[in-house]
């Protein structure tokens, strides 16, 4: 019985931890710089500089916002 409960909450918890990142386009948040947005601006990224972080790939508008992330 104990190694049933446990079981199930390992399995809640993995459902619970599950990162589903939107990246339809290949890249995070459809390409666009995601730390201009604490900028409160909304710029696409650069194919230049780019990074990947947790199996993503995210663009940014330039190396100083690359550098920031």
């Amino acid at each position: 019985m104990k190694n049933g409960i446990t079981l199930l909450l390992f399995l809640i918890s993995i459902t619970f931890f599950a990162l589903n990142y939107n990246n339809k386009k290949g890249f995070i948040a459809n390409g666009y710089d995601v730390v201009s947005y604490f900028d409160q601006k909304v710029e696409k990224g650069n194919k230049e500089f780019i990074a990947e972080f947790d199996s993503v790939k995210f663009k940014f508008s330039s190396k100083t916002k690359l550098s920031a992330f």
